[in-house]
């Protein structure tokens, strides 16, 4: 049978549609979804991402972050107050306990008013300043400290100077640090090229993992950070190392990928000029040199994966925009391995 005009009519917009969705693949980015954990200067990546990405915030957003960052502030102030009461610190420093009263009465007020706060009170800001100052109550903000406060708090309080000046607006790290205490979870969109990235720092619910890991399966990477020059401090390794392990065996990732950042090179290199490894790992004998050094970091990482996990390792010098690079520069390689092993099996 010849083919009739309404034939050919259908015929030619069938082809168009199949045109016009071969042309809109080409341009709609491939999507996925990628976690971020370990070490605090992940979230220097995430700021970097969060740049790259080229979205700002309004003027009424911003204000909305400062009232955040100032409620999470005075939370952090409260709850080391609280520390310092329980475990009686310098019961008879009249000074110091003065400071402690000073800081307890204005959360407490700031609690019970109906006002929006907008500043931070001098006589609140140098009493806390003060306090900080005594080594038990900083030593509170160390992970192998006597106690368990949030965990921006040491950022918080490094930050309380710049944030309690009168012109005082957020900082993309102020904003991903405020955001991840008071949820758990910051996230941010970070299109390249023909990938579109959703980043999901989840390092505030990482004491909750058997709740909250599920709600994730859909990830295609983990970017697990490691802060070489954290080796010194056990209780930060250990963590990271046992966090590491979770992930990387669990049955929820485990047809996914782990971009293993080691991040913080050249600070870990200066720290290995006078604190030698092997004082914190006995069996390392690679001496000062930071290629060997690293190399032993990963492999106890490395050792970790039962489950033949994909880990692609990436090596960065600081956290900043070029980390990131690195970053993305492995999450293609794993892109293009994971693309070749798919058309080996079709073969």
């Amino acid at each position: 049978m010849a083919p009739t005009k309404k034939s050919d009519s259908l015929n030619k917009k069938s082809l168009s549609i199949d045109r016009s969705i071969r042309d809109e693949a080409k341009r709609k980015p491939r999507e996925f979804q990628a976690l971020v954990l370990g070490s605090e200067s992940r979230l220097d990546i995430l700021a970097a991402a969060k740049l790259k990405g080229g979205k700002s915030y309004t003027s009424d957003e911003l204000n909305s972050y400062k009232r955040l960052v100032i409620k999470i502030l005075t939370e952090c102030a409260r709850a080391i107050v609280q520390e310092i009461r329980r475990l009686k610190i310098d019961p008879e420093a009249k000074y110091f306990w003065r400071y402690v009263e000073l800081i307890d009465g204005y959360c407490n007020g700031l609690e019970l008013s109906t006002k929006t706060y907008w500043e931070l009170d001098p006589a609140f800001v140098n009493a806390l300043e003060s306090i900080l100052q005594n080594p038990r109550v900083s030593g509170l903000l160390e992970p192998s400290g006597e106690s368990a406060l949030p965990s921006s708090a040491e950022y918080f309080f490094a930050e309380i100077s710049r944030i309690s000046s009168f012109d005082y607006m957020p900082t993309e790290m102020d904003i991903i640090q405020a955001t991840s205490s008071s949820t758990g979870i910051y996230d941010t969109r970070l299109r390249v090229n023909d990938l579109s990235i959703h980043l999901f720092d989840i390092g505030g619910l990482s004491g909750k993992i058997k709740k909250w890991i599920h709600h994730f399966d859909a990830a295609k990477f983990i970017i697990f950070v490691v802060d070489l020059d954290q080796y010194n401090q056990g209780s930060r390794m250990a963590e990271n190392m046992r966090l590491f392990e979770t992930m990387v065996n669990s049955k929820w990732f485990i047809k996914g990928s782990i971009i293993l950042l080691l991040n913080k090179t050249a600070t870990c290199r200066n720290k290995l000029q006078t604190s030698p490894l092997a004082d914190y790992f006995l069996d390392y004998t690679g001496g000062r040199d930071i290629r060997k050094a690293a190399d032993y970091i990963l492999g106890r990482f490395y050792n970790l994966n039962r489950e033949g996990v994909p880990v692609y390792p990436c090596v960065a010098e600081n956290s900043d925009v070029s980390t990131l690079g690195c970053v993305l520069a492995t999450m293609k390689e794993a892109l293009l391995n994971e693309y070749l092993r798919d058309t080996t099996r079709i073969f």
